[in-house]
């Protein structure tokens, strides 16, 4: 199925804006992306960007206050900002005490953030970053997690769901999201459901004697009408895409075929800062993704339908007022 979404002939209901952007920046060698990245972001959305250094200990001790930061340090930082954030992003230094992650998270729970960035560090290959992987695992709001050269406007998107309550929230405000990272641009989408031997829906449908094409058929029909149920209010076109096969192959593999400029999706657990447990399934994808991945957090997407409620309460009374 091939799918369009035209603003002029919606309901007029805006994604939620995106007013502040966290990034947090390491002094290695994913900064220079994570930068321009934050920077990309923060001009497509017109969004106040706080950038976030840990300082490290020195000969045991944490430094305490930014003018403690080393010289060198500090002239690095300095540099990097200038070379690789672009002229007009209004934005913020921090240099704080304590490991990285934890840096982030207080920043964060300080400025309520409508996006995280943090890099995947460059000399891990495959890995991701313990610092990156630990503000995946606890992060309450979305975060894009830059691998690679990011996109400055992302206009091919991947959008890999599998049917439950918890993708169609990440599906619904990661695509919201990233129309707002593209500045409102066109996005052109492709839906992906892969069926793996071990997914229930397969099982069933084995055990039913279903033939191959009857469980493509059947499995095409839910992720149309799951897409068609779904989709944002933003400006897009697109198509669903069944493929048997194991999920994270399914999703690499086309994100590598499609030439994908970002990949969103949700992670499947809940909670805070203290407690989140990420998909398996979306940590293999963040971290050996060929592009940049935006993972959406369910607190976020629950806090995302909240807002559209009350706004399709509101909107036709405004309307009736003007």
């Amino acid at each position: 199925m091939t799918f369009r979404r035209d603003p002029d002939k919606l309901s007029g209901l805006a994604p939620r804006p995106v007013n502040r952007v966290l990034a947090g920046v390491a002094l290695d060698g994913s900064d220079e992306r994570v930068l321009a990245a934050a920077g990309a972001v923060s001009l497509a959305t017109g969004a106040q960007l706080t950038l976030v250094y840990a300082a490290e200990p020195v000969d045991g001790e944490w430094l305490v206050a930014a003018a403690r930061l080393p010289a060198d340090g500090n002239d690095s930082l300095t540099a990097k900002i200038e070379q690789w954030l672009p002229p007009g992003v209004r934005h913020t230094v921090e240099v704080l005490p304590g490991p990285a992650h934890r840096v982030i998270a207080e920043a964060a729970v300080r400025t309520s953030p409508d996006l995280i960035l943090v890099g995947a560090a460059a000399r891990e290959g495959k890995l991701l970053g313990s610092t990156a992987e630990r503000v995946v695992h606890k992060s309450t709001v979305p975060v894009l997690v830059v691998r690679g050269r990011f996109t400055a406007a992302p206009r091919q998107v991947l959008a890999p769901v599998d049917l439950s309550d918890l993708s169609s929230c990440g599906f619904h405000y990661g695509l919201a999201m990233a129309s707002r990272l593209a500045a409102g641009a066109e996005l052109r989408v492709v839906s992906l459901f892969a069926i793996g031997f071990l997914d229930p829906m397969s099982k069933e449908m084995r055990e039913s004697g279903w033939t191959i094409d009857e469980m493509t058929a059947r499995a095409s029909q839910k992720l149309d009408g799951f897409v068609n149920e779904h989709l944002p209010d933003v400006p897009l076109t697109g198509e669903t895409r069944v493929i048997l096969g194991p999920a994270r192959e399914s999703i690499l593999g086309a994100a590598k075929a499609d030439g994908a400029d970002l990949i969103v999706m949700s992670t499947h657990g809940y909670g805070g800062f203290e407690r989140l447990v990420l998909g398996s399934v979306a940590a293999t994808v963040v971290r050996e993704a060929p592009c940049s991945v935006l993972l959406v957090p369910p607190d976020a997407a629950f806090c995302e339908q909240i807002g559209e409620a009350v706004l399709s309460q509101t909107a036709p009374y405004r309307a009736a007022g003007s």
